[in-house]
C-alpha cells in the first residue's frame, strides 16, 4: 500500500506573483508549467491609457499553451490588465498553431 501525504503549504501550491505585468511574460509562464504552480501576473500595460492589458501575441501565446496542456484554467480581467493561469498536464504530440501578425513598425518622427 502507498500513502500519500499532501499539505497545504507545500511549495507547488504557492502562486507564484508579479506585480511588474507582462515583463518576461513567457518565461514566466513556462516556469509556472513547468513547477506546476500557480500564476498571477497584475498591471499588465496598465499605464498605458490607449492599448492597457494584453496583446494580440500574448493571448496568442496563452491559446498555445491551453492546446499544449490538460486542465489548465486561464482567467482574464476585464481590461486584460490582470492574468490569474493555473497550470494543466502537458501533453504530447502534434500541434499547429498560426501566430498572429504582428503590426507593422511606427516609422515616423513626431516633432
Amino acid at each position: 500500500m502507498y500513502s500519500t501525504i499532501t499539505s497545504k503549504n507545500t511549495s507547488t501550491t504557492k502562486t507564484l506573483k508579479f506585480e511588474d505585468g507582462s515583463v518576461q511574460f513567457r518565461q514566466r509562464l513556462a516556469v509556472s508549467i513547468l513547477s506546476h504552480r500557480p500564476l498571477l501576473l497584475r498591471n499588465i500595460r496598465s499605464d498605458d491609457v490607449e492599448n492597457p492589458g494584453l496583446q494580440e501575441h500574448e493571448a496568442s501565446f496563452l491559446r498555445l499553451l491551453d492546446r499544449m496542456t490538460n486542465g489548465s484554467t486561464i482567467e482574464i480581467n476585464a481590461t486584460g490588465t490582470q492574468l490569474r493561469f493555473k497550470p494543466g498536464i502537458l501533453l504530447g504530440g502534434d500541434l499547429e498553431h498560426i501566430c498572429p501578425v504582428p503590426p507593422p513598425p511606427n516609422n515616423t518622427i513626431d516633432g
